[in-house]
Parts: structure tokens; C-alpha cells; sequence
């Protein structure tokens, strides 16, 4: 018998970790804040504690998610208390510790209006009228593409033949195919914020001459592949978590005994995305055309994992070629913050009314869109037996991190003169191409004592992973239009300097004596969009074999692991709609739509557990350099190959 592992090999050439992080945040704050409104002092403003805008240039860069400190100075003690928007367990689980930007949704309420009575000898209302309205069109691209293709074996070995061909033909024949799954009416040349109103207005346009106002009406709640789930009830937990790289990964195969362990999968990429729309939070929404309103979530897992596995040996063998599991998680959400309608109610908006007019059509557009494309096709070969032989040539990560918070006017009251287009849009998708070739040899004749533990093999164990919420913010009190309205808003639309009275009856005021207004001439866009993708190829090549020499040594560990890859996405929406009212001039057109797919392309293993002896000769072409066929002027011969102690690091090719 031998003496024991003489000597250790660890090979690392994967275990790349790519993160990005990019525009954590986008902040535009309340402009009503600087206005002065003191005739005795007219440069105090009279929300002097408010925070002024910081200079962009002046925010930290830090990644939020590894540390807590990394927030813009002054930005917390003013933004709204607005949710964290993934529950605790969610995406938590894959992005680590993550301090608590976001505090409970609850008490986000704008709380109760002032109330106001109005005197009988009460004077005129005054109007004063100034250019205003605060737009945005934000567009986050965050991509990451890695190459980690490896061939670990031996010089002259043929390994390499066995693997898949065309590699990235397939891969790209498979992402178009998951495109496939995206309905023509949500077909989107492009995510950039031209693109998504562009969309938005033809989609709008094509509705409307369809004459349905309401389309499809999701349940409300969460849906896990296509069934909706009872309250409470437990939801798949994404399996892996990122690795902060702030310490070596620990040991996952032991280092005390010999052994052929490889890890050619164990791959993890990931997206996560953010928007919290607080954009003009408000009372009162007027819209004189018609209002639409689309909430969809489209979600597509697909993978292709046929593996052929091919064993030989007098042990038992633990394999694992199926195991994948897919998951698509959606939740449509809707909170009211309790504030009553006010409509037809005594209710006084005050004597002083400020109006902000913004000329033509207001944007208010946030887009992310998040990749990630991973090639990790390897190929190994390890037939030493007295050594513990370690080969990571998987497990790499990227992953992709974006929030946006956008925070505009804080009006009472926002009228819009044209039709309002709201879109919230999030589509996520996974590719898996997982075909592998597991040859392994065990042993022929047991040896003597105890200690051998069964060869294992895992080709399977897959996790697609999308997670998705829309939740709307506000009331879902809709009012039709009224004459009083009517004429009120043309004498707003006119200049008029001086109301009646009465003109302010049933109009909330949320913040101070003046009453804020927006008063937009054109259509209102207001469209938030996340598009993710994660599209890896893990097409492995791993050959492991003991000779029969290995039999009188210490007993020799078998460990081959190609699939256990980790794709996930997850994203949130959060938009903010009227705390109060809804007047709607025209039609409402409200559509929500909820597409998941699970694709399995081919899950299809082909084991065969064949004679020892055929599978020993088939393996000599790729464990074994070629003899010199003995002709003159040809190349000095190479090392001696002695199985018992390979240390294949002078033979990789990444």
C-alpha cells in the first residue's frame, strides 16, 4: 500500500468575480423648496432645513451594497419613506449584507391635508404663474462579458475533440429563441429613453384603436410559474450568494487524502435593479385626454443541459446528471396609503396657488438594462493517484447592481393637458447551455482497507432563478371630469391671476398654506423599464482515470462537478401615483400582463457504465502524450508522463 497523499495540486483557472455597480442613485430634488415666500425676507426660503442639490461630482462612487457609509451626505434625512423594494430573504440572499437604504414603506403616507376652511368673506384666491416641471430620461447600461475557456491535459492530448461543437452558434441560436418568447406588443427597438417613449406613443396609439380600455387584469399577488401563490406562502430562495472577495473561498474538497476533484461549473451570474419612482409625488391628478397604463412583467427561463456520462469501475458512483430547477417569481402589487378621496368634499385648497407651466410634452423616463454573457467551456484530464489534485476552472461570477430613486416636485396638484402614457416594464431572461462530456474511470480492483469513498459526479443541479414586483403606490379612486373642473383649469391655462373662492373646494393640500401646482400643456410620459439578461455556455469536457497501479496506493477520491451553474435576476418597480384623486377627462386604459416561460430545449443524459478495460484504452488518447514514432529529425522527445504524480500547470492553455 502506499504511504499517502505525497504532494497537493490546486489548479485555479476560473474562479473570475466581475461586478458592476454603476449609477447607484439619481436624485433631483424639490424645487419648491428654494422658492421664497416672504415678502419681509425674500431670500429665505421656507423650507430653509431642506437640503440644497449636492454637485454630482460630490457623490461617493463606494459600492453601497459592501458598505453602509457609502451614501450621499445629506440624502437620507430627505427622501420619502419609501420601501426597501426587495423583502428581507429575496435578493438579499445573492447580493450579500446590504445596509437598509430604504426604510419600511410603512408611514410613506403624505399624512392628512391641512384643513382649511373657507370664510364666507373670504378674498380672492391669487395665482402667481412661473416656467417649471422637473423631467428626467435616465438610461443605465451595465454589461459584462467573460471568456474562461481552459484546457488543462496533457501535451498532445485529444480531449479537446470531444467537445461540443460550435459553441456559440448554439448559444446565440438559443438566445434567440428565448427572444422569441417577448409578445409583438411588447417588441422594443431599443431600451434607450427615445426608443421607450417612441414605444409608448405608438403602443398607446394602437390601443386606442382598438376601443378596449382594459385589456388584461392580473390578480393581484405573487405568481410563481404561472400559478398564483397563497398569502404568506414560502417562495423559492436563490441557492448562491456573491463572494465579497475579501477572503480566500474555503477548501471544498479535502486536502488530506489523494484525489482527482475538479470543478468545471459552479458558475454565478446575477442582475439586480431598482427604480423608485417618486417622481412628482402628489395629492391630485388631473388629465384632461385619456390616461394609459401598462404593468408587465415577461420572464423566460431556457436551458439546454444533455449530458453524456460514461463510467467504469468495481464502486459504486454517486451521479447526478438531472436536478435542474427553473423558477420565474412575478408580483403585482398595490398599497393605498389611506387617504380619502376628496372628491365633492368641503375641503379648501387655500388662498395661495403657485403654478408651475411646463410647455409641451413632460418626460419622466428611467431605464436600466443589465447583462451578463459568461463562456466557460473547459477541458481537463487528471489521472494521478498519489497526489491531491485540485482543479477550479469554474466558478466564476459576475453580476450587475443598479438602483435609481428620482425624487421631483412635491406638487398638491398636477394637471395635465394631453393624454398621460405610464409604462412599467421588466423582462428577464436566463440562458443555459449545459451539455457535458464525464468520462471516469474508477477503480478495477478495490484496494485493501477502509476510506474509499464513492466517485461523484454532478452534471445537473442547474438554478434559473427571475424575480420580479410591480407595485402602485396611491389611490385608485377614479373621477370623471366635471364642468367646475373644466373651468377651472382653463382660466389656470389662461394666466388667470385672481379665483373665486370656490374654485379651491375639494382640492387637498398636503404641504403648506401655498398650493402647489403643475400644469404640463402637452402628454406626460412617465415609463420605467428594466430589461436583464444571463446567458452562459458551460460546455465541459472532464476525463478523470485511475490506473491500475492506483490500486495498491492509499485510496483515491473521485470527485467530478460540471453543472451546480446559478443564473438570477431580480428587479423591482415602485411607482408613485396621486395620494388623493384620479380626474380623468377621457378614457382610462389599464392593461397588466404576465408572461413566464420554462423552456427546456433537451434535459436528455445519456450514462453508461462500460467495461473497465474498453473504457482504459479509450482514455490512453487523452491521458497519454503520443509516443515518438521513431523517424529521424523530429522533435526532442517530451517528459516522461507518470500518472502517479501529474502536475499538469506546465500543459494549461486558458
Amino acid at each position: 500500500m502506499g504511504t499517502g497523499a505525497t504532494e497537493i495540486i490546486a489548479l485555479f483557472a476560473g474562479n473570475f468575480h466581475i461586478s458592476a455597480e454603476v449609477g447607484r442613485l439619481r436624485v433631483s430634488y424639490d424645487e419648491f423648496a428654494a422658492r421664497s415666500q416672504h415678502d419681509d425676507d425674500p431670500d429665505q426660503s421656507r423650507h430653509s432645513d431642506h437640503p440644497k442639490s449636492h454637485d454630482l461630482d460630490a457623490f461617493t462612487t463606494t459600492p453601497a451594497y459592501f458598505d453602509p457609509s457609502s451614501g450621499p451626505p445629506g440624502l437620507l434625512g430627505y427622501i420619502p419613506d419609501f420601501a426597501d423594494p426587495f423583502p428581507p430573504g429575496r435578493a438579499h440572499v445573492i447580493l450579500g449584507e446590504i445596509p437598509d437604504h430604504f426604510p419600511s414603506l410603512a408611514g410613506s403616507s403624505p399624512g392628512s391635508p391641512i384643513l382649511i376652511a373657507l370664510a364666507q368673506d373670504a378674498p380672492v384666491i391669487t395665482v402667481t404663474y412661473e416656467p417649471g416641471g422637473d423631467q428626467h430620461a435616465i438610461y443605465l447600461q451595465q454589461h459584462n462579458l467573460l471568456w474562461d475557456n481552459d484546457i488543462v491535459a496533457p501535451d498532445g492530448s485529444t480531449a479537446a475533440s470531444l467537445q461540443m461543437q460550435d459553441i456559440d452558434g448554439s448559444l446565440n441560436a438559443l438566445n434567440e429563441q428565448a427572444n422569441a418568447e417577448l409578445p409583438s406588443e411588447l417588441t422594443i427597438n431599443g431600451y434607450d429613453t427615445a426608443s421607450l417613449i417612441a414605444f409608448a406613443s405608438d403602443h398607446d396609439a394602437a390601443w386606442a384603436a382598438t376601443g378596449e380600455t382594459t385589456r388584461i387584469d392580473v390578480e393581484p399577488g405573487t405568481y410563481v410559474n404561472g400559478e398564483l401563490q397563497p398569502d404568506g406562502g414560502e417562495l423559492p430562495i436563490f441557492p448562491r450568494t456573491f463572494d465579497s472577495g475579501e477572503a480566500a473561498p474555503p477548501d471544498q474538497y479535502p486536502t488530506d487524502v489523494p484525489g482527482q476533484f475538479v470543478t468545471a461549473g459552479s458558475n454565478l451570474v446575477a442582475n439586480a435593479a431598482t427604480i423608485l419612482d417618486v417622481n412628482h409625488a402628489l395629492g391630485t391628478l388631473v388629465v384632461m385626454g385619456d390616461y394609459f397604463r401598462t404593468d408587465a412583467i415577461v420572464q423566460v427561463n431556457l436551458y439546454v443541459d444533455s449530458d453524456k456520462i460514461e463510467y467504469a469501475g468495481n464502486t459504486g458512483f454517486d451521479i447526478e446528471g438531472h436536478g435542474n430547477q427553473a423558477y420565474n417569481i412575478a408580483s403585482f402589487l398595490d398599497t393605498d396609503l389611506g387617504v380619502p378621496s376628496f372628491a365633492g368634499s368641503s375641503i379648501f385648497a387655500g388662498l395661495d396657488w403657485h403654478v408651475d407651466v411646463f410647455n409641451g410634452d413632460l418626460y419622466d423616463v428611467q431605464s436600466i438594462t443589465q447583462s451578463n454573457w459568461l463562456y466557460d467551456n473547459d477541458v481537463t484530464v487528471q489521472d494521478s493517484y498519489e497526489t491531491n489534485y485540485q482543479l477550479l476552472v469554474g466558478a466564476n461570477e459576475e453580476g450587475n447592481f443598479g438602483q435609481f430613486l428620482t425624487i421631483g416636485g412635491d406638487y398638491d396638484l398636477v394637471i395635465v393637458l394631453g393624454d398621460y402614457h405610464e409604462i412599467n416594464f421588466i423582462y428577464q431572461k436566463n440562458v443555459l447551455l449545459d451539455p457535458d462530456i464525464v468520462k471516469v474511470l474508477g477503480y478495477d480492483t478495490l484496494p485493501e482497507g477502509d476510506g474509499l469513498t464513492d466517485p461523484s459526479i454532478v452534471s445537473g443541479d442547474n438554478w434559473l432563478h427571475n424575480e420580479a414586483s410591480i407595485e402602485q403606490v396611491g389611490t385608485s379612486s377614479y373621477v370623471p371630469i366635471t364642468p367646475d373642473w373644466e373651468a377651472l383649469i382653463a382660466q389656470l391655462n389662461n394666466g388667470t391671476a385672481e379665483l373665486d373662492p370656490a374654485s379651491g373646494l375639494g382640492i387637498p393640500n398636503f404641504n403648506d398654506p401655498a398650493l402647489n401646482i403643475l400644469l404640463v400643456t402637452g402628454d406626460m410620459y412617465d415609463i420605467n423599464a428594466i430589461a436583464q439578461q444571463n446567458v452562459v455556455a458551460d460546455a465541459d469536457v472532464v476525463i478523470q482515470a485511475l490506473p491500475d497501479a492506483a490500486a495498491d496506493s492509499t485510496p483515491v477520491m473521485q470527485v467530478a462537478n460540471t453543472g451546480d451553474n446559478a443564473l438570477g435576476n431580480f428587479a423591482s418597480i415602485v411607482h408613485t401615483g396621486p395620494a388623493a384623486d384620479y380626474y380623468i377627462g377621457g378614457d382610462l386604459y389599464d392593461d397588466e400582463m404576465l408572461i413566464q416561460s420554462d423552456i427546456v430545449v433537451a434535459d436528455n443524459d445519456n450514462i453508461t457504465q462500460n467495461d473497465p478495460n474498453a473504457l482504459a484504452n479509450e482514455l490512453v488518447a487523452f491521458t497519454s502524450p503520443p509516443e515518438d514514432d521513431g523517424g529521424e529529425g523530429g522533435p526532442a522527445p517530451g517528459p516522461s508522463h507518470d500518472p502517479g504524480h501529474t502536475d499538469l500547470l506546465g500543459h494549461v492553455l486558458v
